[in-house]
């Protein structure tokens, strides 16, 4: 898709959508657009996934639920310190299951919190480890 693509969140940036659309009708004479409803999933949920995956990394690494236990392989393999495997291997099926999104980036700001849930329900009854969702002034 060519040209820009604005997010509408504020009366100043509806001002600014127009104006350019506007200013390219103008000059083309013909455009092609799509609008979003959705809210997509804000930078600072994006930084908190990020964080929780690695907390509950390590929350799992110092409980005894290693990669292997948890995905029942043979061996130890532990948790990567940046959460990425948690992220892989435990958030993504979740989020796949429940809002038939494969990519991170495709859930919007609803999604999380369902995610969130579902996983640190399960993390919390079945191993007892219940890893709180980061906030901006903790991240």
């Amino acid at each position: 898709m060519n040209g820009q693509q604005f997010v509408v969140n504020s009366e100043q940036t509806l001002k600014a959508a127009q104006d350019h659309l506007a200013k390219q009708w103008q000059e083309k004479k013909w455009l092609s657009f799509q609008l979003n409803y959705d809210q997509q999933r804000t930078k600072p949920q994006n930084s908190a996934l990020h964080v929780y995956c690695a907390l509950l990394s390590k929350a799992l690494n110092e409980g005894g639920y290693d990669m292997a236990v948890m995905l029942k392989h043979k061996g130890e393999i532990p948790w990567d310190e940046r959460g990425v495997n948690v992220k892989e291997r435990l958030w993504r099926p979740i989020q796949e299951s429940l809002q038939q999104k494969e990519s991170t980036t495709m859930a919007n700001r609803k999604d999380y919190t369902q995610v969130y849930e579902a996983l640190n329900n399960w993390t919390a009854s079945k191993l007892g480890i219940s890893i709180a969702w980061p906030i901006k002034g903790n991240l």
